[in-house]
């Protein structure tokens, strides 16, 4: 762990191009190669944290879902936080479109603000599933480790095939949701269109 800490301090003076390309290419090479090797250097939790950083690097929100020019850009957890301590390290001083990058932690349904992307614990996934269709629509990227989580209403879920992480996108929300995907991303996921 310490010289994980090591890495992401280091990480944090490189310039942001870099940093964006370091990220992508170790995403596609955990998805690409064997996933056994990937638990021996990074643990489930701090890939799916970069996972998630990363979205921020491939998804465009619409205007509407800022309330101002300088509001913040607001990662939630809802549920049993695994992810913060890991999110919080990859945001360390890092801005989205000047906007500062935020984590925020929910403990119960109702108490869900505003945010830009929402973590899901797959033990808390039930408390929030019949609000999903509404939590989209709000331009929320839903996110969850909860199985079939893009089948049920999310927008991106994640699952493992042979030790490997992957993602499962639901393009039937992505297009309610008003969220734009680049090209490249879509690349890395399974497509799940809902009838």
């Amino acid at each position: 762990m310490k010289t994980l800490t090591q890495l992401l301090q280091f990480f944090h003076i490189l310039p942001i191009i870099i940093r964006v390309s370091i990220i992508t290419c170790l995403i596609t090479s955990i998805i690409l190669f064997d996933g056994t090797a990937q638990t021996k250097s990074i643990n489930e939790n701090q890939l799916k944290a970069a996972f998630i950083y990363n979205f921020t690097r491939f998804i465009n929100w619409p205007p509407q879902s800022f309330t101002d020019a300088e509001s913040p850009f607001i990662i939630g957890i809802f549920g049993e936080d695994r992810l913060s301590t890991h999110l919080n390290l990859l945001i360390k001083g890092e801005k989205l479109n000047n906007r500062p990058i935020i984590i925020k932690t929910y403990s119960s349904a109702q108490k869900i603000g505003a945010c830009h992307i929402l973590f899901i614990s797959s033990q808390s996934a039930s408390e929030i599933k019949n609000q999903l269709w509404y939590i989209n629509r709000k331009s929320t990227l839903t996110v969850s480790d909860m199985p079939n989580f893009a089948k049920t209403g999310g927008i991106i879920g994640f699952y493992k095939v042979q030790n490997k992480l992957k993602l499962q996108i639901n393009m039937y929300e992505v297009k309610h949701s008003e969220l734009i995907f680049s090209s490249k991303l879509l690349s890395l996921c399974n497509i799940y269109n809902a009838n």
